[in-house]
């Protein structure tokens, strides 16, 4: 674990981190063997799963949920105001969001969200 966490530190430490199928490639492990070698990682809270193809750091996690927060404190947002103010590309801001919905982080409303829960429960079960 502490091996494989070594070498998807870096490819992590972008604010953008690359999806999961490429950090394979880069890696050169299967996709599949790469899912599985995770899970222990995600379950101890040390990797945050955003969905079946997006990892970050928890720190990641984080500065993404502090945007989002200052975000909602003005009132409701829509993903491209997430997306400039988190500096991600859009496609990348809406997995995040949805994450953030699943969460109860926020909650959508139409074209807009709002923060209506703790970022602690981003990183609960």
């Amino acid at each position: 674990e502490a091996a494989l966490f070594a070498k998807l530190q870096p490819l992590l430490a972008a604010p953008q981190p690359m999806s999961l199928g490429d950090m394979g490639k880069t890696m050169k492990i299967p996709l599949p063997a790469l899912q599985k070698a995770i899970r222990p990682l995600v379950a101890k809270g040390v990797l945050v799963q955003i969905n079946d193809k997006r990892l970050y750091l928890p720190t990641a996690v984080r500065a993404l949920a502090d945007a989002a927060a200052a975000l909602g404190a003005r009132g409701p947002f829509t993903a491209a105001d997430f997306r400039d103010a988190a500096g991600i590309g859009r496609n990348i801001a809406i997995d995040v969001l949805e994450f953030f919905d699943a969460k109860r982080f926020t909650r959508r409303q139409g074209e807009t969200r709002a923060v209506v829960g703790d970022p602690a429960a981003l990183f609960g079960s």
